[in-house]
């Protein structure tokens, strides 16, 4: 997933405007919380036909680099 490919992604899950969004930008600014991080990584799942694995379901991101990361992984 390319950059421009997950800010997309996240500006229609957040229903945020997508010119407000870097690689930068902090989750909890955008209202996304904890519970929302699970949904957002599940949704980010069925998208890219992929298991992104978090060890023990903690989910540890605060940007969207750190999302983007996670997804690299993979």
């Amino acid at each position: 997933m390319t950059e421009t490919e997950l800010l997309d992604f996240v500006a229609r899950f957040a229903y945020i405007d997508r010119s407000l969004l870097t690689l930068e930008t902090e989750l909890n600014v955008i209202d996304i919380d904890s519970l929302a991080k699970m949904e957002l990584v599940f949704q980010l799942e069925d998208h890219l036909k992929v298991e992104l694995h978090i060890p023990n379901n903690d989910v540890d991101l605060d940007t969207l680099q750190d999302v983007l990361d996670l997804i690299n992984k993979k």
